[in-house]
């Protein structure tokens, strides 16, 4: 019994120090390579016109969206199972890839009606050369996955640095050279075939193109209710996109898609990191809920510290922004971009929540919550889209919204999350993140007066020091663990230098 007990004891080490290290390499670690992938959005919508990004925000979100449909959610039943067979893994890679061929197929003969359909002529050229990405996709997929169930994701993280880094090394040179949208496919392309071969040789994996009627009746169990409540989450990201397409047009849904894009990215490069981590990490320790709960709170903690003083000071700062780094001729989207900020916050403390229902046995309930939004979503954005952007982007915002809510009461109900451990989560960086608005506002209104890259770089050294200096001397016991890992990587800086 006492061996019994000390090998659970390691193991929960054992993971605890994965997933510390993780959510290191996954969300601080990408948050400079963020920085990066930020200033080559903001070059290339200097390059290029809102229509260039219409057209190729379209020819996305058919993509991504069909993309998701090929694995048919077996890729997130491999990570949650307990134990895995090579006959599983086959299943997967042949389920997968089959899947993915057809729906490229597909796209390349029905590519003229699509571009007829959103009366978008350059579209059918553009979705022809797209499909490629359903054969990338299920290539990299397999290591990706193999990956993330062993939490290995210090490999993913420099897998993704490599994909970017060579995305903006293609994109800005053909950009300049004046191949206008293409651009930005040939380098998400280029990137990402190059991303897929150096995924497949760090996880060492050479699955065989076999299907196992017993393998797939496994998987299937859990990953039906995941794939349900995936492509309602799909719908409700991209339905607004095609909606805006089809009944404004290619130049108003370029200023929506910057503004969804730019507002999207912390949520997409942190907080969509941070939930996967999670996923991970619950999915190796289901038979403990309180250390569920415990991992739970570092996670939701981690999330509102990073992300609050993100969202709310670029909500501050949002029209310097724009005029500052995107120029006059986006002027448009800053009111649209000002509301999308405020429901990726919503939506990225919502994804912890979803992450936690999911991973722990509330899946089906999730994915019924998943369904109620999205029927508020349709005939809302149907409604709105004539009103324009601004009206669309309010009812992106009660969406997220309505689902932050919901599944926040979901876990509660079902995992017994106290409340005030939840406040004490997320009040630190609420708080501090209200202070550094508020000083901001100040320095803008009465010290600076102008848009300009002064103003700008002042108001973001001054909101990021304040933030710091909050973070340093606050003495909140649910950031200790935070502070922690800082002083410990700070410590070890100090005597690698000395």
């Amino acid at each position: 019994m006492g061996a019994v007990s000390e090998k659970q004891e390691q193991e929960k080490r054992i993971i605890g120090q994965r997933t510390t290290e993780s959510l290191l390499w996954f969300t601080i670690f990408p948050f400079a390579l963020q920085l990066v992938r930020f200033v080559n959005s903001i070059l290339l919508a200097r390059l290029l016109s809102p229509s260039d990004f219409g057209i190729i925000g379209i020819a996305s979100v058919i993509v991504f969206y069909c993309n998701n449909l090929s694995n048919f959610g077996l890729g997130n039943a491999i990570v949650q199972r307990k134990e895995i067979r090579p006959e599983h893994l086959n299943t997967f890679f042949a389920f997968n890839l089959s899947i993915s061929m057809l729906l490229c197929l597909a796209f390349i003969l029905g590519a003229q009606s699509i571009a007829s359909f959103f009366n978008i002529p350059e579209l059918a050229e553009v979705m022809r050369v797209f499909s490629l990405m359903f054969i990338i996709t299920a290539l990299h997929t397999m290591g990706y996955t193999k990956l993330r169930r062993e939490l290995a994701f210090r490999q993913l993280a420099l897998n993704e640095a490599t994909k970017t880094v060579l995305a903006i090394a293609i994109s800005l040179p053909l950009a300049l050279a004046g191949f206008q949208y293409w651009s930005m496919l040939l380098a998400l392309l280029a990137s990402s075939m190059i991303a897929t071969i150096t995924i497949s040789l760090r996880a060492r994996l050479l699955p065989r193109f076999a299907v196992n009627r017993d393998a797939l009746k496994d998987l299937l169990g859990f990953a039906s209710w995941n794939f349900f409540s995936l492509q309602i989450r799909l719908l409700g990201e991209y339905l607004d996109k095609l909606i805006v397409g089809k009944v404004l047009g290619v130049a108003p849904l370029g200023f929506y898609e910057k503004a969804f894009g730019l507002a999207q990215m912390p949520y997409e490069n942190i907080a969509n990191k941070i939930s996967t981590v999670a996923f991970s990490t619950f999915s190796q320790c289901q038979s403990g809920m309180e250390e569920v709960q415990h991992y739970f709170f570092r996670t939701f903690t981690a999330a509102a510290f990073l992300l609050f003083p993100l969202y709310i000071g670029l909500f501050t700062v949002a029209d310097t922004f724009v005029l500052v780094l995107l120029g006059e001729k986006w002027q448009a989207m800053i009111p649209s971009f000002r509301i999308l900020l405020l429901a990726f916050l919503l939506a990225s403390l919502g994804s912890i929540f979803s992450t936690i229902n999911v991973t722990c046995g509330s899946h089906r309930q999730d994915s019924k919550l998943r369904l109620y939004c999205l029927v508020f979503l349709v005939p809302a954005l149907l409604l709105a889209v004539r009103h324009g952007v601004e009206a669309v982007s309010v009812v992106v915002l009660i969406h997220n919204a309505l689902f932050l809510c919901s599944s926040m009461l979901l876990a509660r109900a079902s995992y017994a999350l106290p409340v005030l451990r939840l406040a004490r989560g997320i009040l630190p960086a609420l708080a501090g993140a209200g202070l550094m608005a508020v000083a901001i506002f100040i320095l803008k209104k009465y010290l600076l007066g102008s848009d300009s890259p002064i103003s700008l770089l002042a108001c973001v050294v001054m909101g990021g020091c304040l933030y710091g200096l909050w973070f340093w001397y606050g003495d909140f016991a649910s950031w200790s663990f935070i502070k922690e890992k800082v002083y410990f990587y700070l410590s070890r800086t100090r005597k690698v230098g000395g």
